[in-house]
């Protein structure tokens, strides 16, 4: 993978992590603050204490998940790429042409 695009990846790719990690917390404290100043309806607060404890805990993982996917696919470049300069190491040399043996003399 050309090293330009994957920078750009692994930037966007935290970028994004940091929205969603800091976006599910902003939610669950929304939620705590919809529950504190009981602008729910009694019967719902159990589910908006359900919903404030999951959507960050969701959150976390997918952007964990998505981070660890590319750090991932970067470790096995970098393995891939040692394999075949190993490979290339050992490669015996191109045998050169032989010429015709002089027997003019």
């Amino acid at each position: 993978m050309n090293r330009i695009l994957a920078t750009i990846l692994a930037t966007l790719n935290a970028l994004l992590g940091f929205v969603l990690i800091f976006g599910s917390i902003w939610f669950a404290k929304f939620m705590y603050e919809q529950i504190a100043t009981q602008q729910i309806a009694a019967d719902m607060v159990s589910q908006a204490q359900i919903i404030m404890i999951v959507v960050p805990v969701i959150g976390i993982v997918i952007a964990a998940y998505s981070c660890g996917a590319i750090a991932f696919l970067a470790l096995i470049e970098g393995h891939l790429k040692a394999i075949k300069e190993q490979g290339e190491s050992y490669r015996p040399n191109k045998a050169r042409e032989r010429s015709e043996p002089n027997i003019t003399s």
